[in-house]
């Protein structure tokens, strides 16, 4: 059996997402098996996704007209245009996936 650090599932990582002339940075986290468990119980989907956008993003670089850091919020993250919203989704998605490969790859499951 291969041992797995405890640091390295509750680690965070930064993504930089470039859009045209634009470089949105964010930080991230795993999404907790409590956060998780609750939406499960959202039965929209596009709900659901803002729930866990919202508590995976521990960070980013966006800012109001006065260089104040924008909060991470449902209704923050709503009104971001679907245009900068689905290469952010795309990223986080593909971050993810790649952890839960390294993770499983070096574990194995039985019952």
């Amino acid at each position: 059996m291969n041992n797995i650090k405890f640091n390295d599932i509750l680690s965070k990582k930064e993504i930089n997402i470039k859009i045209d002339d634009m470089e949105i940075v964010l930080t991230v986290q795993n999404l907790s098996w409590p956060d998780f468990m609750e939406s499960l119980e959202i039965e929209d989907l596009v709900e659901r996704g803002i729930f866990r956008i919202r508590k995976v993003i521990t960070d980013w670089n966006l800012v109001d007209d006065s260089d104040k850091k924008i909060e991470i919020t449902k209704e923050n993250i709503a009104k971001i245009p679907a245009n900068i919203m689905l290469p952010i989704v795309e990223s986080i998605k593909e971050y993810f996936g790649d952890q839960k490969k390294k993770i499983t790859q070096k574990t194995q499951y039985s019952i």
